[in-house]
């Protein structure tokens, strides 16, 4: 089976991170997501630091990796998601 190889880049470094794989994109980017929603990662600390990279392929049948231009789903801050108000303070209640 061939699999998607990704891996975070760190702007500030000039690095990517360790790589990591999934069928999908939307599975890392997901993953991804929750890495910047979580307090504990320094990814969330610096959210506007990181980018999802998509690297290549590895197929698990035959052992090769395939290197491909890099593409990037989007920065870390891209998926941090915003503290919700109330529901009093969105109706103007507070």
């Amino acid at each position: 089976m061939r699999v998607k190889v990704f891996a975070v880049y760190d702007i500030r470094a000039e690095l990517f991170g360790s790589i990591f794989t999934f069928s999908h994109v939307g599975q890392a980017v997901r993953a991804f997501k929750d890495l910047a929603n979580d307090r504990n990662s320094s990814v969330s600390r610096h959210p506007g630091d990181y980018k999802l990279a998509e690297i290549g392929e590895f197929d698990d049948v035959n052992g090769t990796l395939n290197a491909a231009d890099v593409q990037y789903h989007g920065f870390a801050s891209d998926y941090v998601e915003l503290p919700s108000a109330p529901v009093e303070v969105l109706r103007g209640r507070s």
